[in-house]
């Protein structure tokens, strides 16, 4: 039973999240663009109230610069290092310096 129901902003960002294939990541500011908000922070908070992992893959959401970001509201650490792993099994790969690369780059919303 979730504690409240997701917001109409949660839910657009849990859809474009939903859009996002196996295999492959977006951004928080590409999210934040597909559903028309200034706020990559707020895709990030969106993301970190999400009742509904790993069916909605908020471990598909990076950083702009490629690193991973947050998971489970921790920039570090063992959750951090669980998302890595979660990417990984999916087929993501990363660079010598640990940043997801660039051909695992989801960026055509539609």
């Amino acid at each position: 039973m979730l504690s409240r129901e997701p917001t109409a902003f949660e839910t657009r960002v849990y859809d474009a999240v939903s859009m996002i294939p196996r295999g492959k990541v977006s951004t928080y500011v590409a999210i934040a663009r597909v559903v028309n908000c200034g706020s990559s922070r707020a895709v990030g908070q969106a993301l970190r109230r999400c009742p509904f992992g790993p069916e909605i893959p908020c471990h598909r959401v990076i950083s702009a610069s490629l690193r991973l970001g947050g998971f489970g509201g921790e920039s570090e650490g063992p959750d951090v290092l669980k998302k890595r792993r979660m990417l990984e099994r999916e087929g993501v790969t990363f660079d010598e310096v640990g940043n997801v690369s660039k051909a695992c780059l989801f960026l055509e919303f539609d």
